[in-house]
C-alpha cells in the first residue's frame, strides 16, 4: 500500500522536468504535503501552457496507481490536493490553457473525481 508521505517523491520523480525547477524550490518541506503537491500541480500547468507534456503519461499513471493502491491519506492528497489545484481556474490566471486541457491526460479513477465530473 502506498503511504501519505511516499506519494509526493512518487509523482517528483515521474517529471523530470520539475527537479530543479521553480516550483520545486517552492515546495519546502516544511510546508507539508499538500502545498508541495499545489506546487507540482503548478509546474504541470505551466507545462501544458508551453506545449509539453511529454511527462504527463507518466505522472498521471502515478496518480491512478495511488488512487488504486494508496492508503486514504494517499488518496486524499491526490483527490483533496493534485486534482482540486488542476481543475481549479484559479490556477490558470498565468495560462494560456483551461482545467478542460488537462482532462485527455486523466485516468479512469481520476476522472471519477466530482471536480472534473463538473467540467465534462
Amino acid at each position: 500500500m502506498i503511504s501519505y508521505l511516499e506519494v509526493y517523491p512518487l509523482l517528483a520523480a515521474a517529471c523530470p522536468s520539475y527537479e530543479g525547477s521553480e516550483r520545486e524550490a517552492l515546495a519546502d518541506e516544511r510546508d507539508g504535503e499538500f502545498l508541495r503537491v499545489g506546487q507540482l500541480a503548478r509546474h504541470l500547468i505551466g507545462l501544458l501552457a508551453e506545449n509539453k507534456p511529454e511527462e504527463f503519461a507518466a505522472v498521471f499513471g502515478v496518480v491512478e496507481w495511488v488512487l488504486a493502491e494508496g492508503d486514504s491519506e494517499a488518496r486524499s492528497l491526490l483527490t483533496d490536493g493534485l486534482i482540486d489545484d488542476l481543475t481549479n481556474p484559479d490556477f490558470y490566471t498565468d495560462a494560456a490553457t483551461t482545467p478542460h486541457d488537462l482532462l485527455s491526460w486523466l485516468g479512469p479513477r481520476a476522472s471519477q473525481h466530482p471536480a472534473v465530473r463538473r467540467l465534462l
